[in-house]
C-alpha cells in the first residue's frame, strides 16, 4: 500500500485538490482575522483609554467578542450560521 505522501507525489491531481482544499480552509480562516481583527483592536484600545483617563464606564456592557464568538452570521439579517454553512465556497454555491 502506497503511502499518502507517495500517492500526492505522483499523483497530481490529488495533490492539486489537497493543496486547494488546504487553500481555502486557510482563505476561510484569514476572512474571519481581517473581519474580527480591527474590532477586537479597536474594543481594546477604548477600555485602555478609559482606564488611562479615568473615565466612568459608558454602561454598555460588551458582548464576549474574539476570533472563535460570537458565532458566524449573515452580515444581511444577522441570522447565525449552521456549521455546514461555513465550508468556503460549497456554502457560497448553496446559499447563494
Amino acid at each position: 500500500m502506497a503511502s499518502l505522501g507517495d500517492l500526492l507525489a505522483h499523483e497530481p491531481l490529488y495533490l492539486a485538490l489537497v493543496l486547494g482544499l488546504f487553500g481555502l480552509i486557510v482563505g476561510s480562516f484569514l476572512n474571519v482575522v481581517i473581519l474580527r481583527f480591527p474590532r477586537m483592536l479597536q474594543r481594546e484600545w477604548t477600555q485602555d483609554c478609559r482606564a488611562l483617563l479615568e473615565l466612568p464606564d459608558d454602561g454598555a456592557e460588551e458582548e464576549r467578542f474574539s476570533l472563535a464568538f460570537p458565532d458566524s452570521h449573515c452580515p444581511s439579517c444577522g441570522t447565525p450560521l449552521k456549521p455546514w454553512q461555513n465550508i468556503p465556497v460549497l456554502s457560497y454555491v448553496l446559499l447563494r
